[in-house]
This record gives C-alpha cells, structure tokens and sequence, in this order.
C-alpha cells in the first residue's frame, strides 16, 4: 500500500499540493505511521467509536504533520451544552475557547440552545 501511496504523494507534492487527505472510517491506530510514511498527512473523518481514537493523543503523538478533519464524538450531541462546550475546547485549545465565548456572545442569542 505504501509504496502505490508514495507514487501519488510525490506527483501531488511536486505540483504544490500540501496536503493529501484519506476517507478512513473505523480504527486506524496501525495505519497512521504508514499513511504518513506514504505523505497522506490528512485523516477524514477521525471517527471516535468504542476503539477510543482520541485526535488530542494523535496530536500529541504525531504533532502538526498530522492533520485531522472529525475526531468529534456525535454521541456527545445528546449530552447537555456545556459538554458540547468542554469536548469542544479539549478538542480545540484557544480555538475552541473562541467558539465557546462565540457561543455565549449576544449574536448567538438567536441560535436554539
């Protein structure tokens, strides 16, 4: 898989493309080296499940060349606001702190709570 991986890779990266996505659904513990290795730096969607994937231990693992589209649990939807809110700042240091006070600002008094 790699190397067919790395064919594709190099063509992209010698045409300026930075980043290379993969559709992977389930878990992908194992697979994560090898797609770096083969420059797909990009996982979609980072699906939670009960295997536990966690995108803030993937990052701390792999640092920035790991790029993560998901990694959010939509089992948490059915939890109250303020979880939403904690599970999105765990997620999203000082972004996430942004959307939460976004989330609490005037503006949003139109949304549905």
């Amino acid at each position: 898989m790699v190397p067919h991986y790395r064919r594709i890779s190099d063509l992209a990266h010698a045409h300026g493309v930075d980043v290379l996505w993969l559709d992977c659904d389930g878990n992908i513990e194992e697979l994560v080296p090898l797609w770096l290795d083969a420059g797909i730096n990009c996982m979609f969607p980072l699906e939670v499940g009960t295997w536990g994937a966690d995108p803030v231990r993937y990052r701390k693992q792999y640092g920035k060349d790991l790029l993560i589209m998901g990694g959010f649990s939509k089992h948490i939807l059915a939890e109250s606001k303020e979880a939403i809110e904690a599970e999105v700042i765990r997620l999203a240091p000082g972004r996430g702190r942004r959307l939460h006070r976004l989330l609490r600002s005037p503006r949003a008094a139109h949304c549905p709570a």
